[in-house]
Formats: C-alpha cells, sequence, structure tokens
C-alpha cells in the first residue's frame, strides 16, 4: 500500500463502509488518515488496497475485522478533566441540583463516547470531591464507546505519568491513583463506580436504563445532520425528565434540540430534556 496511493474511489467506499458501520462521517480529502491509520490492518490482512480491506471487512461474518477498522479511525483523543468549565458546571450546578431537586441518594451518568476512561474517572473524582463518602448514595457511571479495544484500556483504569499529568494536579494524582510500576492505577473506590459496554450511540440500547446526566462530548461533529439527530433522540429516550445533556463546548444541538431546552450556567450551556 505504501507504494500505492488509495485513489478517490477507493477512498470514498471506505468512508461509506465505516459511516454505515459506525456513523462516522468522513469525506475523500481524508484519504491521508486512511492511508496512515488503516496501513497496518492493510499489511495484516495482505491487502494492497482499501478496496481489497472494506471487501474483506465485508465478507468478514465474524465482524472482528469491521471492529478493527472503525477502532482504528476512530478519534480518542481524550484526557483529564477535558473542557474544565464543564466539570464545574457538573460541580457547582448538575449534580447538586439532581440531588437537592430529583433524588437525594441516587445519581446514574452516562458518559457515551468514554474513550479510554478519562471522562469517566474525571467524572468519578468530581463526585468523590463533592460528596467525601458514597456510604449514602448510590452512584453509576456507566462509560460506553463504539471500540471495544478503548473500553478495554479504561476498564483496567491505568495510565502512563504522561496521560495523568495532562489535567490532573500532582495531589490529585497522589489521592485518587496508586502506583502500578511504571503507570498509575485508579482508586478502587472510584473505578466501582464506573461499568463500560460497547455501544453505537445511532442503534437502540435497551439495556442502558435511564440516567441523570449525560455526557455527550466531541462526538456529533463527526456525524452528519441526519445521524446527529438520530444521536440526539436516541441519549433523549435514556435521559429522565429534567435531566442534563451535556455536549463539547465547541459544539451545540442546533437544529436537532427538541425536545432539549438549552440553559447557561455561569457561561457554560448544557441541554435540558423538557
Amino acid at each position: 500500500m505504501a507504494n500505492n496511493a488509495a485513489t478517490s474511489s477507493e477512498v470514498r467506499d471506505l468512508a461509506l463502509y465505516l459511516s454505515g458501520a459506525s456513523g462516522i462521517e468522513l469525506d475523500e480529502s481524508k484519504g491521508y488518515l486512511f492511508e496512515a491509520r488503516l496501513r497496518r490492518i492493510v499489511d495484516e490482512q495482505g491487502c494492497k488496497s482499501l478496496s481489497c480491506l472494506v471487501e474483506k471487512a465485508r465478507r468478514d461474518a465474524s465482524g472482528k475485522l469491521r471492529e478493527a477498522l472503525v477502532d482504528a479511525i476512530s478519534t480518542n483523543e481524550t484526557y483529564f478533566f477535558r473542557e474544565a468549565q464543564q466539570f464545574t458546571l457538573l460541580t457547582h450546578k448538575l449534580i447538586p441540583e439532581h440531588f437537592e431537586k430529583r433524588d437525594p441518594q441516587r445519581c446514574r451518568i452516562w458518559c457515551a463516547a468514554a474513550s479510554t476512561g478519562q471522562e469517566i474517572y474525571s467524572v468519578a473524582i468530581t463526585l468523590k470531591e463533592m460528596l467525601g463518602s458514597f456510604d449514602k448514595y448510590r452512584i453509576q457511571i456507566v462509560g460506553t464507546d463504539i471500540s471495544g479495544s478503548v473500553l478495554e484500556r479504561a476498564s483496567r483504569g491505568a495510565y502512563t505519568q504522561l496521560e495523568v499529568s495532562r489535567g490532573l494536579s500532582p495531589e490529585r494524582i497522589k489521592r485518587f491513583f496508586v502506583p502500578k510500576g511504571n503507570d498509575w492505577q485508579i482508586s478502587d473506590e472510584l473505578r466501582s463506580l464506573a461499568t463500560f459496554q460497547r455501544q453505537n450511540l445511532l442503534e437502540p440500547a435497551p439495556a442502558l436504563g435511564m440516567f441523570d446526566i449525560v455526557l455527550c462530548r466531541n462526538v456529533a461533529i463527526y456525524f452528519s445532520p441526519a445521524n446527529r439527530k438520530k444521536l440526539f433522540a436516541n441519549i433523549a429516550t435514556h435521559l429522565r425528565r429534567g435531566g442534563a445533556l451535556v455536549v463539547s463546548m465547541t459544539e451545540s444541538l442546533g437544529a436537532h434540540s427538541e425536545p432539549f431546552v438549552r440553559r447557561e450556567h455561569r457561561g457554560v450551556a448544557y441541554y435540558e430534556l423538557s
């Protein structure tokens, strides 16, 4: 493949396949990205072109090759307390308001694109700092992602020194992590709050249940308008009335806001299910 640049038609075919498999929209201009991220899989599959790879994925009844392609092409950029203003929103508005107005003891939070777990453990740290002890509470944080490999990493809760230093102070590292060889392991107490499962956000997921707060950040920007509408409609079916949806600071629901109402707290937007 190194000597055979992908043609425009091959890139379009692969983009169409990935859109159907994951909802991620990548156009013809992303040919360089396909070649860079899929080079190893192309070689492993004994292919000399992207067309060969797509054909193999379509014939693979196990779905393992499709999952490998989605894993490779997905953008899993994340770090602890990314967009810190939104964790301030959780601390001073969304979580206290939930306990005061809806349920004084129980809270379920969904991190819809959990990636390697930094977001979900940032939420867990936030709750620990707010509540002190969990003895009087029933807390569950559910992390989902379309990529099985990143969820395996998230479930382990182990991070390199570089990863914990992105977004965490030395005090937080010392308080909420334990050394594990050259890595840092999230504490058992915080790990016990989290569960993980693989999920395509464009597909129904009745087993997920209902949530009080949903974080779905840096996801919709990769979807077509039609898939964004489907994404937010799916989320609405899992959010209790009066619950809150938080998207990235660079995103908005726009034309797909119903049945959500845009709210703002100290300059940070969120969406309430009406």
